[in-house]
């Protein structure tokens, strides 16, 4: 086998772990926010927004880019809104 090969495989094993971390913890804090109307909320680089309206709850889980993770580091405000949170970071990185 060769190295190249091997450390791929490597890097997709970690990724695989990470994911599943990630989604455990993600999982975790959906059910802690059973009783919580909304939400916006930042794990390592994933997004979890909760909102709710006529037609119920909305739950969105989406994985940021490096430079989205860093707009939310530096505007955390933007998460005070979460019906809005990813028109407001898709206007950020337009601005970037």
């Amino acid at each position: 086998m060769d190295f190249k090969k091997l450390g791929f495989l490597i890097s997709m094993r970690m990724r695989m772990l990470s994911d599943l971390e990630a989604a455990r913890r993600v999982a975790s804090l959906v059910d802690g926010l059973a009783r919580i109307p909304r939400a916006c909320v930042l794990i390592d680089s994933i997004l979890v927004i909760k909102t709710e309206g006529p037609a119920g709850t909305n739950i969105t889980v989406r994985t940021l880019s490096e430079a989205e993770v860093e707009i939310l580091q530096e505007n955390p405000e933007i998460q005070a809104d979460p019906d809005n949170v990813l028109d407001k970071l898709a206007v950020a990185i337009a601005r970037r």
